[in-house]
């Protein structure tokens, strides 16, 4: 039996599309907006919609609307919309005194937002006042309301809608009728009204009840309260879901439906004992939601990874399933310490945008990340890499694995908050010939340097990186940044610098988020390799992919697929018969898994003139990729080289049926008597 187990946890940016006008707007989803939804949808939400350009993308949206306000997901019902719509209802079934629908008074405005009220007050028409309504609420403080608070409604005249009382331009004079004093002297006029009901004439100066103000004070009170009451639906959820919807929604599925979670990042750069830069992420979401089949809880996340330089073009892309297990003691660290998901990729050098989605598959809930990254390249010189700050550092030595700095695995805070009276330590490595270099690190708070360290590299050096105490111990509780240099021998200046905030915190303790890592083992690290080859490729450096491709077939030969990524580019330099020789071996042994493999064979055998099984290639690629008219013509010119002309027709003829706009195949063909 499956019971969820929910752990709470610890200005949109300007639309790419124009947005149309509300009245543009199909029926149905122009009566959404301005008729069922206009009190509770946020500026930004609205603004949202109305770049969206058709109505599967309506839906979508009206689907993760309702679900981000949903105070049961998982769950059938969603009471916050029942409620609504009850609402709605309500005003326009009693709230008829005006030529409209209910729902638009100002009775009903007030109904849809908060709610029927605990009590309401009814002060009747008389010859010397207007009537009356006071709707008393109990307020939530959490938002910004009193304890208690009062919203009026008059009828003035007694006839016509009951229209929102304004303690400040309304006054008690509002509610007089007929009134034969001064009307400009509020004083006497409160007075007067004493004189008749001394309960109205106490509700006429201040919404706010038991306030203990002077009159000004209580109507400015007053004004701000009514104000907060037309935001108030804005409070009750982050509206940057709308944004990210609309980013991802060639990657979420409708059933997400949509919760969209922030969550705290850090994302580093490490240098392996290889020289390779990895790209290190950490993400904790606030909230996590987990399940639990008999003894064993379990949550499963989805990651969508992509690197784009600064063209736009996507330099490397990934999709992984990380799926998780606890015992009850880990469940029990997870739920009061959070969870923090870390990973890394390789990466070359260039200046990229990272994009990363996160998907919890149990609760279909999302988080995401954006960050900014420069790759140091050989010609770089020296260069400082972003520091790690911790409390804590373990020594580990053995395989890959995110956030290892050499030997130096830091205890990770994504958050880069820290308990006070902690020592601090910032773990870093240099790209470059740092010998004889030292670093210093100012500590600044509120623009002024109030504590500072530094040392010669070679005193704080591990294994592959090197570690600095910072002199935090003492530092009261606050916000502060730590601007790291690094210096070459002889003086000169920093050379390269890092800054990195953080806080030191007043509370008692700061959770520390369980860590999921994978360790990759070394004899597996040859992954990574390939991955660089492949985003050398992609950015359009095929002399350092050749040379990456190259140098991995020579150190990983039974690892397939450094060849046939080789293939490619030594297809471009036309070098078939290297081609041949290192693809052909694998087709009997299977160790071609991919159709780019077959084609890549094919296409070398093809121009040296190994027909047949260019023939047996072409058709293996089509069996796993899908018939294209290209290799069928392909596959026609092989067999008319090999004097099979009735089957180069046949073949012909079936590439004209999938694409018939082929005049020089055509003529190809009426040259072979087969035209027409």
């Amino acid at each position: 039996m499956k019971h969820r187990v929910l752990l709470l946890g610890l200005v949109l940016q300007a639309a790419t599309v124009l947005a149309i006008e509300e009245k543009e707007l199909p029926e149905k989803y122009r009566v959404w907006l301005s008729e069922e939804v206009p009190y509770i949808i946020t500026p930004t939400e609205r603004q949202v919609f109305l770049t969206l350009t058709n109505d599967k993308d309506r839906e979508f949206f009206m689907a993760a609307f309702w679900a981000q306000r949903d105070p049961t997901p998982g769950t059938p019902t969603n009471e916050l919309k029942d409620e609504h719509y009850r609402r709605i209802a309500y005003a326009n079934t009693y709230f008829i005194d005006a030529p409209m629908k209910g729902w638009r008074t100002d009775r009903g405005r007030i109904y849809v937002i908060l709610g029927p009220p605990k009590t309401v007050e009814r002060f009747e028409e008389t010859l010397s006042t207007n009537p009356v309504e006071a709707w008393f609420y109990l307020g939530k403080t959490e938002f910004g309301f009193p304890s208690g608070f009062n919203v009026m409604f008059i009828r003035k005249h007694g006839i016509g809608e009951y229209k929102l009382y304004h303690p400040g331009s309304d006054g008690p004079a509002a509610i007089m009728r007929a009134y034969r004093g001064d009307y400009t002297n509020r004083e006497k006029v409160y007075e007067d009204l004493k004189q008749i009901d001394a309960v109205l004439a106490e509700y006429s100066l201040s919404l706010l009840l038991g306030a203990r103000e002077d009159r000004l004070g209580a109507a400015i009170s007053s004004e701000m309260l009514l104000k907060n009451i037309a935001t108030y639906p804005f409070k009750l959820i982050d509206p940057k879901y709308a944004e990210k919807i609309t980013k991802y929604k060639t990657q979420i599925e409708t059933d997400y439906s949509l919760s969209y979670v922030e969550c705290r990042y850090m994302t580093r750069l490490t240098r392996a004992p290889s020289g390779m830069i990895f790209l290190n992420y950490a993400v904790v979401p606030k909230t996590l939601s987990i399940d639990q089949y008999e003894k064993t809880y379990y949550t499963s996340f989805k990651i969508y990874g992509k690197l784009e330089d600064e063209s736009g073009r996507t330099v490397h892309e990934f999709t992984k399933n990380v799926p998780l297990e606890f015992d009850e003691a880990t469940l029990n660290l997870v739920k009061s310490n959070s969870l923090c998901v870390t990973d890394m990729i390789p990466v070359v050098p260039g200046s990229y945008k990272f994009t990363l989605l996160v998907k919890n598959t149990v609760s279909k809930e999302f988080s995401d990340l954006e960050a900014r990254i420069v790759v140091p390249g050989r010609d770089a010189g020296l260069f400082l890499l972003e520091p790690v700050l911790s409390e804590a550092i373990k020594s580990d030595a053995g395989g890959l694995r995110p956030f290892l700095l050499g030997d130096a695995a830091p205890e990770l805070r994504p958050q880069a908050t820290f308990l006070r009276g902690s020592s601090l330590t910032a773990t870093f490595q240099t790209v470059g010939d740092a010998e004889g270099c030292s670093i210093t690190a100012e500590i600044v708070k509120d623009a002024a340097v109030v504590a500072s360290a530094g040392k010669p590299l070679s005193e704080i050096a591990r294994n592959g990186s090197y570690s600095l105490p910072l002199p935090t111990a003492e530092m009261p509780a606050g916000d502060y940044a730590v601007k790291f240099s690094l210096s070459r021998p002889g003086g000169g200046g920093a050379v390269s610098i890092q800054t990195l905030p953080f806080t030191i915190s007043p509370a008692a303790g700061v959770p520390q988020p369980w860590v999921y890592s994978k360790v990759v083992p070394l004899d597996k690290a040859y992954v990574y390799d390939l991955i660089v080859a492949d985003e050398y490729s992609r950015k359009g450096d095929d002399t350092a992919a050749y040379a990456a491709y190259e140098d991995g077939v020579a150190r990983f030969p039974a690892v397939s697929d450094f060849k046939i990524g080789f293939a490619r580019l030594l297809l471009q330099k036309k070098d078939h018969e290297r081609v041949v020789a290192m693809l052909a071996p694998l087709v009997p042994t299977g160790d071609i898994k991919t159709p780019e493999g077959f084609l890549y064979l094919a296409t070398a055998q093809q121009a040296t003139n190994r027909f047949a099984e260019a023939v047996e290639n072409y058709s293996r690629y089509t069996a796993q990729h899908g018939t294209d008219y290209r290799i069928l013509n392909a596959i026609g010119d092989c067999y008319l080289a090999t004097g099979q002309k009735e089957q180069a027709i046949k073949i012909y003829k079936s590439s004209l049926e999938i694409y018939g706009d082929q005049p020089a195949l055509k003529s190809r063909l009426a040259q072979l008597g087969a035209g027409g």
